[in-house]
């Protein structure tokens, strides 16, 4: 037999094979991520609504100046308290704010319970590794935020973006740059009565 009627039909489906068209692509189709993150420490991790590190939404503000030490600032006004510390060891001086509340004429309202947690540092994180330093389109991408408040002083500025469903707020400077990460209860507010920028003048966003 004729090896070239096996030639031509080999070569037609070589020809066939090189022009097959591509149908596995989509346009939103992104490779996965396989980079490996290291698990973040409990000591540093961000859990939305709940805690910052070993600091907890309710925790008795007693606990947290055993473990934290006293305060290098703070204010009180109404059963409302304000405590700052601020890191020693590191070359940027961050720093850690609590506000707290008393429950004013109920059975503990000599114990000031924390409401909100605020850290500066980006050693703390989520589990999503959202940290302070990022874009607010970093954040965006995880949490579904709202503006609700902007700090002002001359040409300064910081806007609080906060997911009150989730439990947690960011301060974004005029540069788009996370300067801080807030943790309230859920659906709860990430101010109180006592401001953590007591120099700067505060304005609620109406929604």
């Amino acid at each position: 037999m004729d090896k070239r009627y096996f030639i031509i039909p080999l070569l037609g489906l070589v020809l066939a094979c090189k022009h097959k068209p591509v149908t596995n692509l989509h346009p939103n189709t992104r490779p996965k991520d396989t980079t490996a993150t290291a698990p973040i420490p409990t000591s540093q991790l961000i859990v939305p609504g709940k805690s910052i590190g070993l600091t907890h939404i309710n925790e008795p503000m007693d606990s947290v100046n055993v473990r934290l030490g006293k305060p290098d600032s703070g204010d009180a006004a109404m059963g409302a308290a304000m405590a700052t510390w601020v890191s020693k060891q590191d070359s940027v001086p961050y720093q850690t704010d609590i506000y707290s509340h008393r429950n004013m004429g109920g059975k503990d309202e000599n114990t000031g319970r924390v409401k909100i947690i605020r850290i500066t540092s980006p050693a703390y994180k989520t589990t999503q590794n959202i940290h302070t330093g990022l874009t607010l389109r970093d954040i965006g991408r995880h949490f579904h935020v709202e503006p609700v408040g902007v700090y002002n002083k001359g040409t300064d500025s910081l806007k609080i973006y906060d997911d009150q469903k989730e439990g947690i707020a960011f301060e974004i400077d005029s540069y788009g740059k996370c300067k801080a990460i807030l943790v309230h209860a859920e659906k709860d507010k990430s101010s109180g009565t006592l401001s953590f920028h007591p120099d700067m003048q505060m304005n609620t966003l109406k929604k």
